[in-house]
């Protein structure tokens, strides 16, 4: 559809007005429709009526390359409603409200711009071709011919493993250098078999491991593939890999949904690009200067000063020409690493690779698994069990439902359950979180994790985490004189609103239908909640912002403050609030960058030194989506200085279920599934008054806190946090340690 207008909506960062022509007899657009926006080629029209299909047709006839259209992932439908755009000829258009991740502007040429959904026709023709591909998976399509069979049965791989032992100086990160238990791990990892499965904790370091290992297959001039489901996750081991030579990482999927840190090594960055491996070749330069003392090394570390800046655009393609040459990591999303003509697109190739490691495993699918494994010869699995698993948001749609059950297997617990001993490394230590953090995390995960109690097990004594400030609202419970690092805002008789959901379509005859759906929204949004926590934020950044000299130390160089919540309505009212009461005046910080509000799918991945939860459910609504203990497990375990939790008093009778039932496989029918039995999974799945655990350890630290008192305070304009001024003393200490 021919786009008319792109507005962004006021206050609402991330949100736009899209308005289309939108001729008679058209589809009906409802809400988690997937958008894509399309910028043609100049001389390519798009007429009423005419399909995407047609538009391709066209273009193909007429010898234009397809690659030349430019495609944005505009996120999903919001609201639909429909507007008159033109009375006097009688045309009606429909204003659709989309989401857009990064909050990026989508900075396109309206009248060469076509609008796309992905409607779930589509969706079921792509669920009913992946399944057909698993169901063929042979020894022909992979480079391993062994993996069709090790990822359904680990028990064969029967590769031997290598002895090596790694020196310590050869690890990116110092802080581990010293660690001998880490060292074994990535000994253990490095010299495994054809499949390595690595199941450690929140903050255990397994985005370090796996920035050591692509570093370690690098040295020996190894190719790499990085994959994981979402962006976070993709670019959270690339950090490390910044400004080094030797490592040349190539990032690809779309750039507005690229984190940035993986836009450092994004294929479009050209620049970007460029300026990191200088970098990393004067680090290096430097490096052997001070080994060997030679002025040749110190003269070429100054002339290397000057090319710092954007170098001349010969020169730039010249270096692009050659590193898409030469790279040795190529890091992107399982969705992208299936689309093989994407690939190629880019790298005139599809490439194979010595070794694939595909990171956050929980969220893979077994179409992700096998879709990685095509293209190495080696494969590292890297995740958490007890971590968000595969979602299927599509179980009212009666064409879709039959395909949720290859969607949502949980195929990393499966293989977990299925490996021996030998395959498995274990990383059972966390090494981000404070203790009180850490214990709100544990109450959300298995009793048993590996066969010891969790808290036992998880609890790290060296991990100190402070933050600069104190509360001076009153808080409730045993020793409210001691400055706690978990807090419990209770919400109760707080109230949260259910928004009808929308839909609108063009009927024959210039007919408009707009309707609200008779069930209304699953999604709900809760003011009064929502006011306590853009009160608490804005006066943390406040603080911090008068504070300078703190904030890198504290939140990072691109750190922030999150608030997360589990409903994107929620989300977009704590958006829209927070656009309207920072515009205060602040010195040194940018409100917009040093706040964030996400929800816990696209969080993980992530971590920050600051995190809100906001669980508030009041009306007793308790769907199947918020009643899932990975998703409290991982926002909470999210936190590492700090740790607040938003929640009503009625969710402490909230009894949920612990624990990962492995079904029978998907791909298993008739014969096959009865003699598979009813899986490999426990039968048993504990279940918790886990927020019951939660109120009574915030009683016990005395960081209880009422939203009203937090309401009255922000009404008489007063504020509920202080800086603490022993924090400088206490953070030199320990920097210094």
């Amino acid at each position: 559809l021919p786009v008319s207008a792109i507005e962004a909506v006021p206050g609402l960062p991330g949100a736009y007005h899209v308005t289309v022509r939108c001729p008679a007899g058209s589809k009906r657009f409802s809400q988690r429709d997937r958008v894509q926006l399309a910028t043609l080629p100049k001389d390519v029209r798009v007429d009423d009526g005419e399909t995407w299909a047609d538009v391709r047709k066209t273009m193909q006839s007429r010898g234009i390359d397809i690659a030349t259209i430019s495609m944005v992932d505009a996120g999903t439908v919001d609201r639909v409603h429909v507007a008159r755009a033109d009375e006097e000829r009688g045309d009606d258009a429909v204003s659709l409200v989309v989401d857009v991740l990064d909050a990026k502007s989508l900075d396109l040429p309206v009248l060469a711009t076509s609008f796309l959904i992905t409607d779930r026709d589509m969706e079921r023709a792509v669920y009913e071709t992946s399944l057909r591909w698993l169901l063929r998976f042979g020894c022909y399509a992979s480079v391993n011919p062994l993996f069709s069979s090790i990822l359904l049965e680990p028990a064969l791989c029967t590769a031997p493993p290598s002895n090596i032992v790694i020196d310590p100086s050869r690890l990116l990160d110092k802080n581990t250098r010293g660690d001998p238990q880490y060292k074994l791990q990535v000994e253990q990892a490095f010299n495994g078999s054809t499949l390595v499965l690595v199941r450690g904790c929140a903050g255990s370091g397994k985005s370090t491991l796996i920035s050591d290992l692509i570093k370690l297959h690098a040295d020996r001039g190894e190719k790499i593939l990085l994959c994981a489901q979402s962006h976070v996750a993709v670019d959270q081991p690339l950090e490390k890999l910044a400004s080094n030579a030797a490592i040349t990482v190539l990032r690809l999927g779309i750039l507005e949904k690229v984190t940035s840190k993986g836009r450092t090594f994004h294929s479009s960055c050209e620049t970007s690009l460029y300026q990191n491996w200088v970098a990393g070749l004067r680090e290096r330069l430097r490096a052997i200067a001070m080994e060997k003392g030679e002025p040749a090394f110190t003269g070429a570390v100054e002339a290397l000063d000057k090319y710092n800046t954007e170098p001349p655009g010969d020169d730039l393609r010249f270096f692009m020409e050659t590193y898409k040459r030469l790279w040795n990591v190529l890091a992107m999303t399982t969705y992208e690493a299936g689309k093989l003509t994407r690939i190629k697109d880019e790298l005139d190739e599809v490439p194979i690779f010595d070794v694939a490691i595909l990171d956050e495993a929980s969220r893979a699918t077994p179409l992700d698994f096998f879709a990685v494994s095509l293209y190495a010869r080696k494969l590292y699995v890297v995740g958490d069990p007890n971590q968000l698993a595969p979602v299927f948001t599509d179980r009212d749609s009666p064409v879709l439902a039959p395909f949720a059950p290859l969607v949502q297997f949980p195929f990393f617990a499966y293989l977990l359950a299925l490996a021996p001993p030998s395959m498995v490394i274990k990383m059972l230590k966390q090494h981000r979180q404070h203790s009180h953090p850490l214990r709100a995390s544990n109450t959300f995960i298995e009793l048993k994790y590996a066969g010891i109690s969790s808290p036992e097990l998880l609890a790290s004594e060296d991990v100190t985490r402070d933050f600069p400030f104190k509360f001076t609202v009153k808080q409730y419970g045993k020793d409210p004189a001691a400055k706690p690092h978990f807090y419990i805002i209770d919400a109760t008789g707080t109230e949260e609103v259910y928004p009808p959901a929308s839909t609108a379509a063009m009927l024959g005859d210039g007919e408009i239908e707009e309707r609200a759906s008779l069930k209304g929204s699953t999604s709900p949004y809760n003011a009064e909640t929502a006011r306590v926590i853009i009160k608490t934020v804005l006066d943390m950044v406040h603080l911090l912002d008068a504070h300078p000299d703190v904030v890198e130390g504290f939140l990072g160089r691109s750190g922030y403050i999150v608030v997360i919540t589990f409903y994107s309505e929620q989300k977009r009212y704590l958006q829209q609030l927070w656009y309207r009461r920072s515009m205060d005046e602040f010195k040194h910080l940018d409100p917009m960058k040093v706040v964030q509000f996400d929800t816990v799918d696209h969080f993980q991945g992530d971590q920050q030194a600051i995190v809100i939860v906001d669980v508030v459910v009041t009306s007793g609504r308790y769907s199947e989506f918020f009643c899932s203990y990975n998703r409290f497990y991982v926002g909470c375990s999210r936190a590492r200085n700090l740790l607040i939790m938003v929640m009503a008093e009625n969710t402490k009778r909230l009894i949920i279920p612990v624990g990962i039932d492995i079904a029978t496989p998907p791909w298993l029918t008739g014969d096959d599934a009865a003699a598979a039995g009813p899986g490999t999974g426990r039968t048993k799945i504990e279940r918790r008054a886990a927020f019951q655990e939660l109120y009574d350890f915030a009683e016990e630290l005395g960081s209880f806190i009422s939203w009203k008192d937090i309401d009255e305070a922000d009404t008489h304009h007063r504020p509920i946090l202080k800086f603490d001024p022993s924090y400088r003393a206490r953070d030199a200490a320990d920097a210094e340690e």
